[in-house]
């Protein structure tokens, strides 16, 4: 198809092949929309287009050029939330979004507006509502996930029992949960818990 100036040329990059197809139809199926090839000529070219529409990882690989970028996942964790909209990607969408819902959020991208989906804009409102993990108690609780012990925790970061003991008081609170079990579902769940947690700078870790 010849390329129209007023057409918005779309680059679709998602994993799972079903969802590709789908993404693609429908963006080929919008008046003011054209979905690009890949560049098969060479491994990692991209073709030039507007707006690239892709999963998570290819987003955020996507994020920072000169194509607009909207993700269409599942992954509804604060950090994956916050941290692709941190790297550049204006979109962010599941894949049971309304065919408007995903057509709107590519025209936005095309002028350069955000647009979240309303799971994962609840998720990101929940976070502002509540107050964040310091390191140290992202630190602890990262060690908790590990099956550690307060004692062997303590050993660990180099810190009193009593200081462990204080910061998952702490992080139990802020999550509103009661025990380590549930604390550790819940960080998990909402992504509080990165690599390198473990070992925050103002207090390099030690072996147990």
């Amino acid at each position: 198809m010849a390329h129209t100036s007023a057409r918005i040329r779309i680059l679709i990059l998602h994993d799972e092949p079903l969802l590709h197809a789908g993404l693609a139809a429908l963006c080929a199926a919008a008046p003011d929309m054209e979905v690009v090839p890949p560049a098969p000529h060479r491994v990692g070219t991209r073709p030039a287009c507007d707006v690239v529409v892709a999963d998570l990882a290819q987003a955020l690989d996507a994020a920072g050029g000169a194509a607009r970028v909207v993700a269409v996942t599942g992954a509804l964790r604060e950090r994956d939330i916050r941290g692709a909209f941190e790297a550049g990607v204006l979109g962010y969408l599941q894949p049971s979004c309304a065919v408007d819902e995903l057509l709107q959020a590519v025209r936005l991208a095309h002028r350069g507006a955000r647009h979240l989906g309303p799971e994962a804009a609840a998720r990101l409102a929940d976070s502002f509502a509540r107050d964040h993990l310091t390191p140290r108690e992202e630190a602890v609780l990262a060690l908790v996930v590990e099956g550690l012990s307060n004692k062997s925790i303590a050993q660990r970061l180099d810190i009193a029992l009593g200081t462990v003991k204080a910061h998952l008081k702490g992080a139990f609170a802020k999550l509103g949960v009661r025990g380590r079990t549930e604390a550790v579902v819940v960080a998990e769940r909402r992504g509080l818990l990165h690599e390198g947690a473990t070992a925050p700078a103002d207090a390099p870790a030690r072996a147990a």
